[in-house]
């Protein structure tokens, strides 16, 4: 079959069976996803995996389990993939769970680990699990606002402006926008927020929001691949500006963080957007007088450790985490409430919005 990802698989087979047939032991060598190995990238203002290497080897008997595991699951793609046939990440954890080979288990303790070894291979190959036959389960993430595009994937037409509960596609890379009739994109992290910005909109509740002509989508927490591979398309392809509405905590900085900028686990691919402007900052927990919780002693740390990150220094998030720090305080999203239930849409996001609008939140640094 001609498939340039296909023989890819085949050549790193072929390289393991020759270690062993030459009485080596197995070992695999990929570019490091760690935090440490990121570098700044000038051409797309993101930051991208640099030339640190991790080897796997059998030698070390940790890695053992590890490495059975990675072939085991290179060779069960190959051969979804000789088939044309798809599968799901559940599918995969599922299909090797209390799973023997020879005697030896190949069993993951729970999805996360499978998950991970689909991502390393992704590394190691240069591809997306997707170019592997292997998808993502839907996220759950939804989307409302006037755009109507062509989904190749169900081959389906979809209208965001028909109903709040749409959503967005497993496969953004499969559509085609056919009309877009929105201004801005609004992210949201909690499902609860979206719910209520997106009924407030549908009812006419939300006047100077609806101004903005935003398209919602929600990011359901943490955005899946999916989710930021949607908004980057809406992003890049229509040149709209992406603003993120998030809680006043760690969680939500982290997702602008790597959002605007990438993440280690999936730096291999470009899923970054740079001009992303997050909505929130730490003084608006005081600024609009949000109820809050307390930081711990171990929260307090985490926001210390993350000065330390090469995506922190020297941005905005290096002082929004000062202030979290200095403050001591954390809220949620829906603490805008204590307001009136539609405050945020009335006021708090078309004030914040119309403030960054006038310039680039982002401007990361290359040192």
């Amino acid at each position: 079959m001609a498939n340039p990802v296909y023989d890819r698989i085949v050549e790193i087979g072929e390289r393991l069976y020759a270690q062993l047939e030459r009485g080596e032991p197995i070992a695999l060598e990929s570019v490091s996803r760690h935090v440490s190995n990121l570098v700044f990238d000038e051409a797309t203002r993101a930051y991208r995996l640099g030339e640190k290497k991790t080897v796997r080897s059998v030698s070390k008997v940790k890695e053992l389990r590890t490495i059975l595991q990675f072939v085991a699951v290179l060779n069960f793609i190959r051969q979804c993939m000789e088939q044309n046939e798809l599968v799901s990440l559940r599918e995969l954890y599922y299909t090797f769970k209390n799973r023997e080979i020879n005697g030896v288990s190949v069993s993951f303790d729970d999805q996360s680990q499978s998950n991970m070894i689909v991502e390393e291979i992704e590394c190691l190959l240069g591809c997306t699990r997707e170019d592997m036959n292997v998808l993502a389960e839907p996220s759950g993430a939804q989307a409302f606002g006037n755009l109507v595009v062509y989904d190749g994937s169900s081959r389906s037409t979809i209208d965001f402006s028909s109903n709040t509960n749409i959503q967005v596609p497993q496969l953004p890379h499969m559509v085609k926008v056919k009309r877009a009739d929105f201004d801005i994109v609004l992210a949201v992290e909690t499902s609860g927020l979206y719910s209520r910005i997106a009924r407030a909109l549908k009812l006419g509740k939300a006047q100077r929001l609806a101004e903005l002509r935003p398209l919602l989508v929600s990011t359901k927490g943490v955005p899946s691949r999916a989710v930021r591979q949607f908004i980057g398309k809406l992003h890049s392809e229509l040149g709209k500006p992406v603003f993120l509405f998030t809680d006043f905590d760690q969680g939500g900085l982290n997702i602008a963080l790597y959002m605007q900028s990438g993440s280690a686990k999936s730096a291999h691919l470009p899923l970054a957007i740079p001009d992303i402007r997050w909505i929130n900052s730490a003084r608006d927990i005081v600024e609009y007088d949000l109820p809050a919780e307390r930081m711990g002693e171990a929260k307090i740390k985490a926001f210390r450790r993350l000065l330390n990150d090469p995506r922190v220094k020297g941005t905005r998030y290096e002082k929004e985490i000062n202030d979290f720090v200095e403050m001591g305080l954390e809220a949620e999203g829906e603490a805008l409430a204590r307001q009136g239930i539609y405050y945020i849409v009335t006021d708090y996001l078309p004030e914040k919005i119309a403030k960054l609008s006038d310039r680039n939140a982002y401007k990361p640094s290359s040192a």
